[in-house]
């Protein structure tokens, strides 16, 4: 990766560098946590909801495994 790649992928790596000085370092680590878990429960959502249209999305799939079922 280049440098203007890391500068576009990291825009407050600056700011970044400025709140790990100036904070103490469990309040670094606590707020860096809370990033992390949000990303995951973003992606985590995303996957539920991907999940959830395509289950929703063909009802005639679902019926049609109700009907033979209720054929054997």
């Amino acid at each position: 990766m280049g440098k203007r790649e890391r500068g576009v992928l990291f825009k407050c790596s600056g700011e970044y560098k400025d709140f790990e000085k100036a904070c103490l370092q469990s309040w670094v680590l606590h707020f860096s946590m809370l990033r992390v878990k949000d990303l995951q429960t973003r992606a985590l959502k995303a996957k539920l909801d991907e999940r959830a249209k395509e289950r929703d999305g063909d009802d005639a799939v679902f019926w049609s495994k109700v009907a033979s079922s209720t054929k054997e």
